[in-house]
């Protein structure tokens, strides 16, 4: 809730930070606390990412360090993309195609993105 200093080409914030995750519901909950350079966990709760078997106990009050191993993101096979959201490859969406050189799916010739996903077909001249 305030403001974080950084030295110039340094990663780790310099001064008194609080570590918090945002819960469901919309609650933070203050998970540990980082003075460079150590980190103290404060043993309150789980920390919950993404996918299945990501929730690790932030603890116990006063650990420098918890273990826990995250998913790796799958590996896609050539034409296909990965949705990180779900961690699965999926053929390229309707008036897309894929595009070996940049790994991703561009709208084909004679359409263009209106939004993020969707391609619609250009108008005369375009």
């Amino acid at each position: 809730q305030g403001r974080v200093k950084f030295e110039p080409g340094k990663a780790d914030p310099k001064g008194s930070v609080m570590i918090q995750q945002l819960k469901p519901g919309g609650a933070l909950m203050d998970v540990a606390s980082y003075k460079h350079p150590v980190m103290t966990f404060l043993g309150k709760g789980d920390l919950k990412f993404q996918f299945e078997n990501e929730t690790f106990h932030a603890g116990p009050f006063g650990a420098t360090t918890i273990s826990g191993s995250l998913t790796l993101f799958s590996p896609c096979p050539t034409g296909q993309v990965l949705d990180f959201s779900t961690n699965k490859c999926h053929s390229c969406p309707e008036n897309k195609e894929f595009v070996e050189s940049a790994g991703s799916c561009f709208c084909i010739a004679g359409y263009y993105e209106v939004e993020l996903g969707v391609c619609a077909k250009c108008p005369s001249g375009c």
